[in-house]
């Protein structure tokens, strides 16, 4: 037991940061339309998407997707709380671990509601299985980073 709580908040910066490289990799929000469903990445949901097409030999830019602020907010997130995370570990500072509990909880759950942000007039985006995957990662992260301070506060 002693073994978990002390290592407790590498392993919730370990999970903050898998959480990351799911978004990063995985089909992350889908969009469905009459004749065809397309995914997107977690990191195109996030920070925007665009494509280049040649027609008739012009190329033409189309924005897919726009920017959404509330993934980006769940991204920085998700980054301070593997940095406070291993900031916790290496000094032992509560305040740290702390910081890093309580934004992966927040990043998190905000992952959550990166595609009804993303929601257009004519077009709904869903939650796909690896953004699902990712906010479960990042908040039993910050359960660890919780599980580590108040364990070792009862001691």
């Amino acid at each position: 037991m002693k073994q978990v709580v002390k290592f407790s908040n590498l392993i919730a910066a370990i999970l903050g940061a898998l959480a990351i490289v799911f978004l990063a990799i995985t089909p992350g929000m889908k969009l469905d339309v009459p004749l065809e469903t397309e995914g997107f990445s977690g990191f195109q949901a996030i920070f925007g998407y665009s494509e280049t097409k040649t027609v008739l030999g012009v190329e033409v830019s189309v924005e897919v997707l726009k920017a959404n602020w509330l993934g980006i907010i769940a991204f920085v997130l998700l980054a301070v709380g593997v940095i406070a995370g291993v900031i916790g570990m290496v000094i032992g500072n509560k305040i740290a671990n702390l910081v890093s509990a309580v934004v992966l909880l927040a990043g998190g759950v905000l992952l959550f509601l990166v595609p009804t942000i993303a929601n257009g007039e004519h077009e709904t985006f869903k939650l796909a299985t690896w953004l699902i995957i990712s906010g479960i990662v990042a908040i039993l992260g910050g359960l660890f980073g919780c599980f580590g301070i108040f364990a070792k506060g009862k001691k």
